[in-house]
């Protein structure tokens, strides 16, 4: 009886963190209330309550889902690699973002800037919370020092790529591929460089 309670509640969280996504796509997140994430995920709201406390918290635990899905891809993808290039590693690392953006639209708006998990530190801007999270992965799983150049370099590729990943799905729901294809150019060039 417990485990189909607990699947009920999971179910329903999963509702809402999807409504969340599809609403924040739409209109933001100044644009979102709890009241009608929980019409769109066709919860009641004293159900919305009793598993977030505001719109605050439910933007940060679709913001979470979304970045533990983000590295457990990049875990996945280099679960039993020990070395690998900066190339490599960039490279992957832009194709499951893309794969993120076309599987999940909320990918593209509710990200690491989003997520409990990754505080920022003064002076810190979106593309510098990506970086150290980025950096540290790298760090743990294949012992890359997480030096101020890496950062340095890693900054550099995001501020590259973001942007005009961004750009290549306002002009198509899966993603220009002209654009993406000069994305992965961009950023092969600076890791290389």
């Amino acid at each position: 009886m417990a485990d189909v309670v607990e699947r009920q509640i999971d179910e329903r969280q999963q509702k809402i963190l999807d409504a969340v996504g599809e609403i924040v796509l739409e209109r933001g997140v100044h644009g979102l209330t709890t009241a009608l994430v929980a019409r769109r995920a066709r919860v009641a709201p004293g159900k919305f309550y009793e598993l977030f406390s505001d719109k605050y918290a439910v933007i940060e635990a679709a913001a979470d889902r979304n970045l533990t899905r983000f590295f457990d891809r990049l875990v996945e993808a280099f679960d039993s690699r020990t070395d690998v290039s900066l190339v490599e590693m960039g490279s992957t690392t832009i194709d499951i973002w893309i794969d993120l953006c076309r599987d999940d639209p909320s990918f593209r708006v509710l990200r690491f800037q989003h997520a409990p998990d990754i505080v920022a530190s003064e002076g810190d801007d979106d593309d510098a919370r990506v970086v150290r999270a980025w950096a540290k992965f790298v760090s743990e799983q294949f012992g890359m020092p997480d030096t101020e150049e890496l950062r340095k370099k890693m900054t550099l590729a995001v501020k590259f790529v973001l942007d005009p990943i961004e750009y290549a799905f306002e002009l198509d729901p899966e993603g220009d591929a002209e654009v993406l294809a000069q994305v992965r150019k961009v950023l092969e060039y600076h890791l290389t460089s």
